[in-house]
């Protein structure tokens, strides 16, 4: 980081590196005999793209129409009787005492405001560490703050994270800013008896507290919130997507912190709520009875399901399976013929032994496979259909044994977590064509008399997911009739990596197995991959969904205490068009890196990452 030193100031003119600048901060802090910070957006902060957003909550709270205009128009009108009276500062009473609605009473609006500022205020994770350490060393600490909120607020919020007899220099308790003449400073100068230069503050407002900070001959550092290069082009949203973004100001990160934790608060998390509040109401909407979170892609959202107290969702599974698995189950002897084009699916580039265990059948050894023409070394390519064919024929009784094996599993574990016949069951997979449902529901109607429901993240608008629409309920947060083409093109596009953000500190599921009939126990036969160890990638995984779950649990908390409507499409697109942009592109580059994270097109003959499906 770069500073520029005027007089006893230091500006920040770059973002980062906040070690190198606090190292600076310290050897004047503790040089001084007060040391003072800054409250809003400096010591704490508010997890809102715009602090006005909060007229707009107290607006959606009470129901009053243009609450945010009259709110403004309000302060304006304090500011110019304060003025008139020849005071320097206005109170929240005085803003007030200009709001008159005959269905509400204006002192009940007032303390909402002041409950809700509560809520939203969070320690900033760059600058509060800071003044802990100062605090803890036994430096003199103080608060200051241009407010209108009284002492009192400011009080009550540090009591209740036991920050006792920190001194607080508050404009509307002095009568008194920072802004205007740097009065505020003066004030404290002569309340503890020391020179300007004795006074360390810092802050975040150019003019507040480090211009007016200079002029008063006190050190002043300016402090510039990271987030402002993040939010910089984000206006007009409605809360609870404000929010989504805004949360990003109170990411806590260490040295323990890995990338793909951050990438999961950052970028994943976003995706998680969205599309976790999105199905708690279509769920309701559809009444279903049970819904099914199938591996991997509901993983993350069965994990959020667990540790949520107001979980709206219905009766809900984590659900082993795969649209490989599901096929399987629906291939017997009479019809092993027409599903041998879906075996030889995805082919080229694999060698044949590992055709054959992707479909969890034993290769036999070497030699054998090297008389019938596929040497070890071979790979497929384009001109050996028949070929494949043939050697799938050959392995045709292994494979339905398998097709068996997954078959009377899938049922015994569907009768085991209560699936019956009339139920509505929802069937939750990320995307893209419904091709798993399309196998699941061609296996269980054999079986079950239920009515199934697809619920996915994003749909595709091709003529093959439109006429599989046509014979199954399937809906998307992300919908493809909702935009266009190239938007949902795009989003396809990015899939992988989409998948890797909802995914499963697990392999892909290619079967089950009835370990232990008397005790019912059906375990998942996972694929390992034929590329790079799958143990890296479930390492990756585990952080992401670290960083989402953290995200989540912030993001309800909030959402609920402040009763945000619930905006899930917005958020789901506003983040999608984000990460379209390239806006995040610095969040999310590991994971363009990934290795081999499609399980059923990976082969030890090369190694495909997600960038290259970009």
């Amino acid at each position: 980081m770069m500073f520029t030193r005027k007089r006893l100031g230091v500006e920040y003119h770059q973002f980062g590196d906040i070690d190198f600048s606090a190292t600076l901060f310290i050897e004047a802090a503790e040089r001084a005999k007060i040391i003072s910070f800054d409250f809003y957006d400096t010591l704490f902060t508010r997890p809102l793209t715009d602090p006005e957003l909060l007229f707009d909550i107290i607006g959606e709270t009470l129901s009053i129409k243009n609450f945010l205009e009259d709110r403004k128009k309000a302060q304006t009108s304090a500011f110019q009787k304060m003025h008139e009276s020849g005071r320097f500062e206005i109170t929240l009473n005085d803003i007030y005492s200009f709001i008159n609605y005959s269905e509400i009473n204006s002192e009940q609006i007032e303390l909402l405001e002041e409950r809700l500022e509560k809520i939203l205020l969070s320690p900033n994770p760059e600058i509060f560490p800071l003044f802990k350490f100062l605090c803890d060393k036994g430096h003199k600490v103080i608060i200051t703050s241009d407010m209108y909120l009284s002492k009192t607020f400011f009080q009550k919020h540090l009591n209740d994270l036991n920050l006792l007899d920190i001194d607080l220099f508050i404009s509307s308790d002095k009568n008194a800013t920072k802004r205007d003449q740097g009065h505020l400073f003066d004030k404290i100068i002569r309340h503890f008896q020391i020179d300007a230069t004795d006074l360390v503050h810092i802050g975040d407002s150019k003019k507040g507290d480090y211009e007016k900070a200079l002029e008063r001959g006190v050190i002043a550092f300016h402090y510039k919130p990271f987030w402002l290069n993040e939010e910089k082009s984000h206006k007009d949203l409605n809360p609870q997507t404000s929010l989504s973004i805004g949360l990003n100001r109170i990411f806590k990160k260490t040295n323990e912190t890995s990338i793909f934790e951050e990438v999961g608060y950052k970028l994943g998390g976003a995706f998680l709520v969205s599309f976790y509040n999105w199905l708690s109401e279509q769920c309701q909407i559809d009444k279903i009875d049970h819904l099914l979170l199938v591996s991997r892609d509901g993983y993350n959202l069965s994990q959020l399901a667990n540790i949520d107290e107001e979980c709206d969702l219905p009766k809900y599974s984590y659900f082993f399976g795969s649209r490989n698995l599901f096929t399987l189950a629906c291939v017997d002897d009479q019809n092993f013929q027409s599903y041998i084009n879906f075996f030889l699916s995805g082919n080229e580039g694999l060698s044949p032994y590992e055709l054959l265990e992707r479909l969890g059948v034993q290769a036999p050894d070497s030699n054998l496979m090297m008389s019938i023409g596929f040497p070890d070394d071979y790979i497929i390519s384009s001109s050996d259909t028949a070929m494949l064919r043939s050697l799938i024929s050959a392995f045709k009784w292994q494979i339905l044994r398998v097709c068996e094996r997954n078959r009377r599993c899938l049922i015994f574990e569907l009768t085991k977590i209560g699936i019956k016949n009339g139920q509505k069951v929802g069937f939750v997979d990320i995307g893209w064509n419904g091709t798993t449902q399309d196998s699941f529901s061609i296996f269980v109607k054999k079986y079950f008399d239920i009515q199934l429901h697809g619920y996915y993240f994003s749909l595709t608008g091709t003529d093959d997911c439109k006429s599989r629409r046509l014979g199954l309920n399937m809906k998307a947060l992300i919908e493809p009739t909702k935009h266009s083409k190239e938007y949902w093109e795009a989003i396809y596009k990015y899939r992988v990596l989409l998948e890797f953000l909802f995914s499963a500190p697990h392999p892909t599921v290619i079967g089950l197995a009835l370990d232990n009939f008397k005790k019912g126990v059906v375990t998942p036969i996972f694929d390992e991959g034929r590329g790079v160890s799958d143990q890296d990638n479930i390492i990756k995984i585990e952080d992401i969904i670290k960083g989402e779950l953290h995200f989540a649990k912030e993001f309800l908390r909030l959402s609920r205490s402040l009763k945000l409507k619930n905006k899930s499409e917005e958020i789901a697109n506003f983040q999608m068009t984000r990460l379209l942009s390239g806006e995040l592109k610095d969040i999310y580059k590991d994971l363009l890196m990934i290795e081999d994270f499609d399980t059923w097109a990976s082969t030890k003959n090369q190694t495909i990452k997600v960038i290259d499906y970009l």
